[in-house]
């Protein structure tokens, strides 16, 4: 059996350790992501390269093949891992965790991306956020699966960063993480917004990605903080 015929064989250029949900496409396709894998120049893990978003397409009789969408070269982003998500127009969206500052793979503090659909099957990838280490009071290491309103506007969390002042991780003043927005607007600009930065406690540490209501609400976990240090649901209005 060809390996790109499979799902469970994404190895090598192919991707390794895949991360996060699948989502299906409105072409009975899934879509994923690996944590690993993809560009053999860019090693930071066991296994090499900075992972892939990766597309399985349904064949003859019951078989999957794969083809991979992007592969991430640590300027671009590295270790793709909350999932993605598709708005009106089809367009793909998704974080990675780290990476983003240029070179070497590991600098920069994570990105948000878009795939737009291209020509035959193919797809168009650019970034549309870089989180940096100049901007930690706006966050940095975006994590879990961000949601999407209908004008197209992202939402999302960041493991890290908001508030500098509390010592949440470690004794470190990393920040405890944020809850941010990126607005999309004309001419293909984004604009990123700061919604709640956590504090420990009362209201959480380490917040782990976000879902929306029909009216507009958003609401999420955090790992850790809380009124007993244990963690908590959270809730952001409009």
């Amino acid at each position: 059996m060809d390996r790109d015929d499979h799902p469970s064989l994404l190895l090598g250029e192919n991707g390794a350790n895949p991360s996060g949900p699948v989502l299906f496409g409105r072409d009975g396709a899934l879509y994923g992501e690996t944590a690993d894998g993809g560009n053999p120049s860019c090693v930071g893990s066991a296994a090499q390269g900075c992972g892939v978003v990766f597309k399985l397409a349904p064949i003859a009789k019951g078989r999957w093949k794969e083809s991979v969408l992007h592969a991430f070269n640590g300027a671009d982003g590295f270790l793709p891992a909350g999932g993605l998500l598709f708005d009106a127009a089809g367009n793909l969206y998704g974080s990675t965790q780290h990476g983003g500052g240029g070179t070497p793979f590991d600098s920069g503090y994570g990105v948000i991306f878009e795939l737009r659909p291209g020509v035959r099957g193919r797809r168009l990838f650019s970034v549309i956020h870089f989180f940096t280490g100049s901007t930690a009071s706006a966050g940095i290491l975006p994590v879990g699966t961000m949601a999407i309103d209908m004008s197209g506007n992202l939402y999302g969390t960041t493991f890290n960063g908001g508030n500098l002042n509390h010592k949440c991780i470690f004794g470190y003043n990393y920040g405890c993480g944020v809850v941010f927005e990126l607005a999309s607007g004309s001419h293909h600009a984004w604009k990123y917004s700061l919604l709640h930065s956590f504090n420990g406690k009362p209201d959480g540490v380490l917040p782990t990605g976000v879902v929306m209501s029909a009216d507009g609400k958003l609401y999420g976990t955090t790992i850790g903080g809380g009124a007993m240090g244990l963690g908590s649901v959270f809730e952001v209005t409009p």
